[in-house]
């Protein structure tokens, strides 16, 4: 997986598309800590970033420099892949929503307005 990360843009696409189809392991690490993730994301593959996150890998992993695929992106200003590992962060009301919380629980109540219990 991690070779496959790195190589040729579209053959690495290819490959990291097929071993994840294949139900390969994508959080794998090198001998530096990188994985698949890391190593697409600095050479700028945002397609292969793209499926590598579809199919489970980690953004959160560190490499052994302590670096975690979204620092590697800003250190090399590969904003668009910033982007694909930075997910917009949901506004509360949806957030509840999805979680049909309705102000029950303790963590809900300072934003529940009482006329509405």
């Amino acid at each position: 997986m991690i070779k496959a990360s790195s190589t040729q843009k579209r053959k690495a696409l290819d490959v990291v598309r097929i071993l994840c189809k294949e139900g390969a392991y994508v959080d794998i690490k090198s001998n530096k800590g990188k994985t698949a993730l890391i190593y697409a994301t600095k050479k700028g593959y945002k397609d292969t970033v793209r499926v590598l996150l579809k199919y489970g890998a980690t953004a959160e992993l560190r490499d052994n420099e302590g670096l975690k695929a979204i620092q590697h992106a800003k250190k090399d200003k590969k904003f668009d892949i910033v982007d694909l590992l930075n997910p917009p962060v949901e506004d509360e009301e949806n957030a509840r929503k999805k979680m049909r919380c309705f102000g029950c629980c303790p963590c809900c109540w300072p934003a529940v307005d009482p006329d509405d219990v």
